[in-house]
């Protein structure tokens, strides 16, 4: 990211640099049971086209595990526990980010300001620097 000059860019780059991180965890059993469910009734509807019923059922297997702001969230939380960026906790700082991002991906209006994305880059670094940093002194011990 430091070689970005556009603060999109940065805040982009930066965000996905955190979700490669993530190790997406299985929900709850009784939610992976109904997300089972919701695949076989999927899989026998015979009003569906064949390539529908492989899109639903491949979009629901995503639903098998935790989303991406809960993998999220935990990572923070056990790696960056106490800190905080902007004035916000760790998490909370970062699923801000997030929101920023998917504003910027999906076109949410209103958009976010220049000011709110160079801001959130900047901080977003540290945090990143910080989340790095605790992987590598986790692997030493």
């Amino acid at each position: 990211s430091f070689f970005e000059h556009s603060p999109d860019a940065r805040l982009l780059l930066l965000v996905m640099s955190v979700e490669v991180l993530l190790d997406l965890q299985p929900r709850p059993e009784k939610a992976g049971e109904l997300v089972d469910s919701l695949i076989s009734q999927t899989k026998t509807a015979e009003e569906l086209s064949e390539s529908e019923k492989c899109s639903l059922v491949g979009a629901l297997r995503w639903l098998r595990k935790e989303s991406i702001r809960q993998a999220s969230r935990r990572l923070i939380s056990e790696k960056l526990d106490g800190k905080t960026y902007n004035n916000r906790d760790a998490p909370a700082f970062f699923l801000h980010c997030y929101d920023l991002r998917s504003a910027l991906v999906h076109g949410s209006q209103p958009y976010p300001t220049r000011d709110q994305i160079g801001t959130a880059a900047a901080n977003l670094e540290v945090l990143v620097a910080d989340l790095l940093s605790a992987g590598i002194a986790l692997a030493r011990t």
